[in-house]
């Protein structure tokens, strides 16, 4: 079982790498038979690793085709389109924390927005993004709300694959403002001021959004 294992996760690697690589481009089917082939190895390991990066939403299944490498890297609506998602999600859980008296743990969100603000100082793009996305995990699981951990889980695996860099250099001059902004969020939902947090929410992500498009 562990070589098994061990074999899995060498093809899950070396699939992946082609994929980043672009090797593997976007809408290129895998074939089993022509990856064992590539790679040296049996079709049972590979499977499994097609499917892990099928779970991870890098491949999708595709009826008389089998698994069909997905557009993994960020366009600049992709980037938009996330900050729509986070600023929908984050008010569903703002809205149900007032309904039911629920207290986020805002000195953990203060500690993680430190954290973003040593990682921008130091252009550290890995340590910036963990740091946001641990924050908006925290806002989800204080309200219970799993799917919607589930579903940004998918798009954060996205970014740190294939976008993590070219992402914070897109956003890199906008991200001070960014943090000054979160502060100022965090510090509503400490005093639970949930309809004022809303409201600045949706402004930052208004912000977000045009210093990219513009």
């Amino acid at each position: 079982m562990g070589k098994e294992n061990t074999l899995e996760e060498q093809a899950y690697e070396m699939i992946l790498e082609r994929i980043t690589s672009k090797k593997y481009i976007a809408k290129m089917h895998l074939k089993e038979s022509q990856l064992s082939r590539e790679l040296q190895m049996s079709r049972t390991p590979i499977r499994r690793a097609l499917s892990r990066l099928g779970s991870e939403g890098i491949l999708s299944y595709q009826s008389n085709h089998g698994m069909v490498v997905n557009d993994i890297f960020f366009s600049t609506q992709d980037i938009v389109n996330a900050l729509e998602i986070r600023l929908i999600f984050t008010e569903v859980c703002i809205r149900k924390a007032k309904q039911k008296n629920i207290v986020f743990n805002t000195s953990q969100l203060n500690e993680l927005l430190k954290q973003q603000q040593v990682a921008l100082n130091n252009e550290d793009a890995h340590g910036y993004y963990q740091a946001v996305f641990e924050g908006i995990n925290l806002i989800f699981v204080s309200t219970n709300n799993t799917l919607m951990y589930e579903f940004t889980a998918i798009i954060e695996k996205r970014l740190f694959i294939a976008s993590l860099q070219q992402t914070f250099e897109k956003r890199k001059y906008f991200l001070q403002t960014e943090i000054n902004y979160m502060s100022q969020f965090i510090n509503l939902l400490s005093n639970k001021k949930y309809d004022e947090a809303i409201e600045s929410y949706r402004e930052l992500t208004l912000k977000a959004i045009n210093s990219i498009i513009l």
